[in-house]
């Protein structure tokens, strides 16, 4: 088995681990493993067909924690995914959401330093931020997202109150305006113990 198979095999099995954990699965020698029968708890549900709706909903549902505001220099790949010229910044915020004050999300968004200063701290720190950036007069007009399966590092899990290493939904989200120019960058964390992703498919042609 070379290195990067027995890194990835470590992986599944520590997220494996984090999900036993929680509850959400049960591994049974000999038979294999199950999806856990829980008792239902609150879960916070995003409808990935209709974003600004869906995030005005989690708005008045949640709680918005600011932990982390700057302006900063953007890392190659985030300023070659929002198209940045040479030079320009970005505003970076790393939020926490809670519900009933239990926090179950993890937020770090970068936006084009252009939009970022339309709005304030304090307005990012109460609300959706997809909002304040149409406010700047940046239509949203599409958006790209990709779901995938991470571990908890050291700062996420103290603010979602969950241990080192323990299983995270992981949502990586671009928007543009109709000129094709990037608006945001949105890097979220998610407990999959409260938190579901509702996709609709409908068939065309």
């Amino acid at each position: 088995m070379g290195q990067l198979e027995e890194a990835r095999v470590v992986a599944v099995r520590r997220a494996l681990d984090g999900l036993e954990r929680e509850g959400l699965i049960n591994r049974r020698p000999g038979a294999g493993t199950f999806v856990a029968s829980t008792t239902p708890r609150r879960v916070v549900t995003a409808d990935l067909t209709n974003m600004m709706a869906s995030l005005a909903e989690m708005g008045r549902r949640t709680q918005v924690r600011l932990v982390e505001f700057a302006y900063d220099e953007p890392s190659e790949e985030i300023a070659a995914a929002l198209k940045l010229g040479p030079r320009e910044k970005v505003q970076r915020s790393w939020r926490i959401r809670s519900l009933d004050g239990e926090p179950f999300s993890s937020l770090l968004t970068y936006v084009p330093e252009r939009i970022g200063r339309t709005y304030t701290q304090e307005e990012i720190a109460s609300g959706p931020l997809l909002p304040l950036i149409e406010r700047s007069g940046a239509a949203v007009d599409r958006a790209t997202q990709s779901l995938s399966a991470t571990l908890a590092g050291p700062e996420v899990a103290r603010e979602l109150g969950i241990e080192v290493g323990a299983a995270l939904l992981r949502l990586t989200r671009v928007v543009f305006d109709r000129s094709g120019r990037g608006i945001e960058y949105l890097s979220a964390l998610y407990r999959p113990d409260m938190h579901s992703f509702e996709i609709e498919l409908t068939r065309t042609a």
